[in-house]
């Protein structure tokens, strides 16, 4: 069956979606074990994970991100998830930490490929970062996900995904 027969629909196996599209083990609508997702969809979660992984190594800056979409050389951690989400077509300008929450197209709680995890009102250990089908991403200058002071991905501790005190998603995803 080819991929795109089924009206339109694409089933990818949990965990299969990983970058672009060689990449990725589709299975036909109705197919057991994964995700249905629309054609549309598909190209969302495409291009969301094309863009982050394509900003991996960018330095974080304070800020950065925030009015040029991260052309000013670094981002910070809410200028990066907003980069991402823009590829994806959900948001029109970057927003901060606070700003997620609330923005047309994106709903409470965990998505079924993209969770936003967001860390709001504490000061300066307001944080965000992004899951796009099990692969964690952030922008961020080190401290407890153990990370680095640049784009990068890695795998979070559940106490520091507990840390998130709003969980977010993309409509649909």
């Amino acid at each position: 069956m080819h991929p795109e027969s089924a009206g339109g629909t694409l089933t990818i196996p949990n965990g299969a979606l990983r970058g672009v599209q060689a990449r990725m083990a589709i299975l036909p609508a109705g197919a057991s074990g994964g995700v249905t997702l629309s054609s549309p969809d598909r190209h969302r979660i495409e291009s969301m994970i094309q863009r982050a992984d394509a900003l991996l190594g960018t330095p974080y800056v304070s800020g950065g991100g925030h009015g040029d979409w991260g052309s000013g050389g670094g981002l910070d951690c809410s200028g990066f998830v907003s980069a991402v989400l823009r590829s994806g077509g959900y948001l029109n300008a970057p927003v901060t930490t606070e700003g997620f929450q609330g923005q047309a197209g994106i709903a409470n709680g965990p998505g079924r490929l993209v969770t936003i995890y967001d860390r709001t009102d504490c000061g300066a250990n307001e944080h965000v970062i992004i899951d796009l089908n099990g692969r964690f991403y952030e922008s961020g200058r080190g401290g407890a996900s153990g990370g680095t002071p640049f784009v990068h991905q890695f795998t979070p501790s559940s106490s520091y995904l507990a840390s998130f005190n709003t969980i977010l998603h993309p409509a649909g995803l």
